[in-house]
């Protein structure tokens, strides 16, 4: 065979040794009919049975009897789980030796139960006595051992104590507890040994090969294990074989289990001729065990046994209740390091700098002596730590092992080639993982620490017999290694504080992630709130160069009018066909300025959408206030009836009589009325347009009015109509101030050139329309297209407003009745009453057109005019002279409209005089300043 090595002896098949220990009977038992499979071949032997094979397939009766069959089975029905039958105890025929001959005598058996395979596993023991004294004796010994433990809280301690304890039950001459490091090793931490023996075990370490993986697999499932002499013979199981699996017998939870060659060959190189061996197990793994040895063939009753496995459960719980405590007193140390770390990263720019700005904390956490924070193809490093090219190979090892977030090593060198150079600093490492692909890790080293370890024997690997088979180690005699390339191990603590500092880590990370989003959203934001104060300027400073010179062509086509009323007064005065010819001359002038003045009206309707569409963006809020429905609408057809009569076309008004009072933007909803009334006028040459109030919905709430356009124009094909709002369509979230200046310029020439107010629409939506279309949207509706070509099209729309009370209404409509129209404030309109003794104004204007249009109009009706070009002239101008009104431009070079003003009222304040009158003069919307 080949030279023996821990992974050949993990290979042995101990839990599948097909024999048991001849302290015992194994029978096998198919349930429910109890029929026997399988039985350990001293059966006959021992209970007078001359063919064993005979009694296969047979009934558990013809062995224990039917009486004591058919308790049984009545019990293991009740029960269910056959651990509580544990141990059931039969009287039995056994062949027992006389002075001649063996006889059969009634013996007591102790029997216990397990299920393996499909199979139910009896195995037999003889019983001890089990007369009224031996009971008090034994529950005497089991309440001193319990009583003993229950008051001891050192784990060292309790564990000498658990030793002593079953050495006092069980007699054995030796009694030891191991405990196993991470690496498997063994180490004899408490002895209670016989005084016949002069060598001590204690302070002794074993490698771990001594007890193989599939040994330490089984000390897991069962608690204890007994040999109660190490020279038996092994009685081999028939058959050897599961009949109903057609594989071995699995003896994992068998103690009458047959042991491994190997470790009986084990026991006799110690000197060994019986043995126990009861588990010690801590969070599911095995932390370590109690060996029992003794130096003659003992048998320990199952009592015994059982009270012994019972003392190691409670060693057991004792030791994870300590080690959870003090992992918990480690960790609320540890954590006071933590703590401080995680709010120096809080206050840093960066997580890296708070974590480096406290190198005792980050060392201290978990008691090392030098710190790497490997981040981002960075590597910056605290206290004693190896150089920067080894750290930068370690990161690059740790990358390629297995995924894990955490992990520790007390010899590097085991895990790098290079290890042993840097032992000085490095001999241990931590290593907890923000991305282990990316290398990004936080490192701590321990230097290395010499220590010299006892071994038990220095042969620590074995080798083959001189017949090639597998054997153990032969030598236990003292050995002294001296270890280096080793750290202090690093304890379950410091693995758990620095995953707990790398979630801090990565809390961190996220946030300054999050914060550097934040702020760049914020600076983005800023550049473009930045960008659309630009535009916005922009086109306010468009549409006042565009409003200025229509103002202007506005007022000479009053003058003109005026001029042409003058001039048919004085023609009245004279005959004959020159004048007759004059007159219609004098027609044709007047269509031309009527045409101009229509020109004139429908570039400043579509500068106001302009405006009101880039200062009424979509973050400007509804006004809401109470009104008559019917008030907005019957407005708007004042507006345009004229104009619809002159043409010929049918104009219908279809609304209820009793007025509808509502809480909503009345202003927003004129104007959408207004675009889609101008619309239908645009292009219907004939037939009629219609504007109608559907049925009104009311919840508790609110109040839903639908209001519709109709007319008989020129229509639209069903692409038309789709294309309508498609493409160019400005919907609520991009308002036309997100265009390009160059864009906007564009769009208002191409649109003022034309006069047309919503565009074509064989061409797509006009900006009217768009207008139209948000500003519905803002009142929670949608507007509604439906058309045929040369047939006409209907316009139509639902929105949102909110429902008054009864009172509310009332009182609302009650004010109205009282309420007097009020006063226009356009300079065409007449001037306050205040004003009709013709008094003094002074026209602070820098457009010399609208001067001379104002100049003209005033002095005509007889006031006296003085003119300033810009705001500081006017400020001086009121200084020097008293006037009764002035007319103030805002937008003016050297000194605006509002800072005269301010000036203006500032110097009346302070002389205490009686203010001015001032009328602001705007071609463009500035409530918002206005108010100022």
């Amino acid at each position: 065979m080949s030279k023996y090595n821990e992974t050949n002896c993990d290979r042995e098949p101990i839990r599948i040794p097909g024999c048991i220990q001849p302290h015992g009977i194994l029978i096998c038992l198919k349930e429910p009919e109890m029929t026997i499979l399988q039985v350990s071949q001293n059966i006959g032997e021992r209970l007078g049975f001359e063919r064993v094979e005979d009694l296969l397939y047979q009934n558990l009766g013809r062995v224990v009897g039917e009486d004591s069959y058919n308790n049984l089975c009545k019990r293991i029905s009740a029960e269910g789980d056959v651990a509580q039958l544990n141990p059931y105890s039969f009287v039995i025929p056994t062949m027992q030796k006389t002075q001649d001959t063996n006889v059969l005598i009634p013996t007591s058996w102790d029997a216990t139960f397990h299920r393996s395979g499909g199979l139910l596993l009896m195995e037999m023991e003889l019983s001890t006595s089990r007369n009224e004294d031996y009971l008090e004796a034994f529950y005497k010994k089991g309440k001193q051992s319990i009583t003993a433990l229950a008051g001891t809280h050192d784990v060292q301690l309790l564990t000498l104590m658990t030793v002593n304890e079953v050495a006092r039950i069980t007699g054995y001459d030796r009694v030891m507890a191991y405990r196993f490091d991470k690496d498997g090793h063994g180490e004899v931490v408490a002895e209670k040994k016989d005084d016949s023996l002069r060598e001590s075990f204690h302070g002794l370490r074993y490698p771990a090969t001594d007890i193989p993986k599939q040994a330490r697999e089984l000390y897991l499932k069962n608690w204890i294990r007994v040999i109660p002499d190490r020279s038996y013979q092994p009685v081999p199981i028939i058959p050897p074989n599961n009949p109903l699996t057609d594989e071995p017998l699995d003896l994992s939870f068998a103690w009458s289990r047959s042991v491994s060659p190997i470790h009986l060959q084990y026991l006799k190189n110690m000197g060994v001729e019986a043995s126990m061996s009861i588990s010690l197990v801590v969070e599911g793994k095995l932390w370590g065990l109690i060996a029992c040895h003794n130096s003659h063939p003992r048998y320990v009753p199952y009592e015994a046994r059982s009270m012994c496995e019972f003392l190691g459960q409670m060693l057991s719980w004792h030791i994870d209740t300590s080690a959870a405590s003090m992992l918990a007193e480690q960790l609320h140390a540890s954590r006071h390091h933590t703590t401080i770390l995680y709010n120096a990263m809080s206050l840093s720019e960066t997580w890296i700098t708070g974590l480096l700005a406290q190198p005792d904390q980050l060392l201290g956490m978990v008691g090392a002596t030098g710190a790497a924070v490997c981040y981002d193809r960075q590597i910056f490093r605290v206290g004693k730590t190896p150089p920067l090219e080894s750290l930068v190979e370690l990161v690059e090892i740790y990358k390629k092992f297995p995924p894990c977030k955490t992990l520790s090593t007390d010899c590097l060198a085991d895990h790098y080639d290079r290890g042993s150079e840097i032992k000085d600093t490095a001999s241990g490492v931590l290593a907890t993982f923000l991305s282990q692909a990316n290398g990004d890790a936080i490192l701590w080293f321990r230097p290395e620490v010499a220590k010299t370890v006892n071994w038990g024997g220095r042969d620590v690997k074995g080798a083959a017999d001189a017949h090639g088979n597998l054997a153990p180690r032969a030598s236990f005699a003292l050995w002294k290694e001296v270890l280096s390339g080793k750290s202090e191990t690093w304890q379950n603590s410091d693995e758990v504080v620095a995953s707990e500092l790398r979630h801090s880590v990565m809390e961190m990370v996220i946030k300054h992630r999050i914060k550097k989003a934040h702020d760049q959203e914020i600076l983005r934001v800023k550049i473009a709130e930045e960008d659309l104060r630009k535009q916005e300027e922009f086109i306010d400073t468009i549409c006042h160069e565009i409003r200025n010179p229509i103002n202007g062509i506005t007022g000479s086509v009053e003058l003109l009018r005026d001029q042409l009323t003058q001039i048919r007064a004085l023609m009245s005065t004279f005959q004959g066909a020159a004048t007759a010819e004059l007159s219609d001359s004098i027609e044709e002038i007047k269509l031309n300025i009527d045409s101009i003045a229509e020109c004139a009206e429908h570039q400043t309707m579509i500068t106001n959408d302009v405006l009101k569409f880039n200062v009424n963006g979509p973050a400007h809020e509804l006004v809401r206030v109470p009104f008559v429905v019917q008030t907005v609408i019957q407005q708007v057809a004042r507006m345009f009836v004229g104009k619809i009569q002159k043409r010929g076309i049918k104009f219908n008004l279809n609304v209820p009589a009793h007025p509808l009072v509502v809480r909503g933007d009345a202003q927003r909803l004129k104007q959408v009325v207004i675009n889609l009334v101008a619309n239908a006028v645009k292009f219907t040459e004939k037939g009629q347009i219609s504007v109608s109030m559907g049925k009104v919905l009311a919840t508790a709430q609110h109040k839903f009015i639908q209001i519709s356009v109709e007319d008989t124009g020129i229509g639209m094909t069903e692409d038309e109509r789709q294309a309508l709002f498609s493409g160019n369509s400005e919907e609520i979230g991009s308002p036309i101030k997100s265009r390009s200046a160059t864009n906007l310029s564009r769009t208002l020439s191409e649109v003022g050139s034309s006069g047309d107010l919503v565009g074509d629409m064989t061409r797509g939506g006009g900006l009217g329309l768009k207008i139209s279309r948000r500003n519905v949207q803002l009142m929670k509706g949608d507007l509604e297209i439906s058309s045929q070509k040369n047939v006409g099209s209907q316009f139509s729309f639902t929105i949102e407003t909110d429902r008054l009370s009864d009172q509310e209404e009332q009182a609302f409509l009650k004010t109205l009745e009282t309420q007097t129209p009020p006063v226009s404030r356009g300079v065409d309109s007449p001037l306050p009453v205040a004003l009709k003794s013709r008094g003094k104004i002074l026209i602070v204007e820098d457009n010399s057109l609208n001067q001379k249009i104002l100049m003209t109009i005033l002095t005509r009706n007889g006031y006296q005019v003085s003119v300033a070009n810009n705001g500081l002239e006017g400020v001086e101008a009121s200084m020097a002279e008293k006037f009764d009104l002035l007319f103030m431009d805002i937008e003016m070079p050297k000194m605006d409209g509002h800072e005269a003003t301010r000036q203006i009222r500032k110097r009346e304040k302070e002389l205490k005089i009686t203010p001015t009158p001032i009328i602001c003069l705007v071609s463009f919307q500035v409530e918002f300043k206005l108010n100022e």
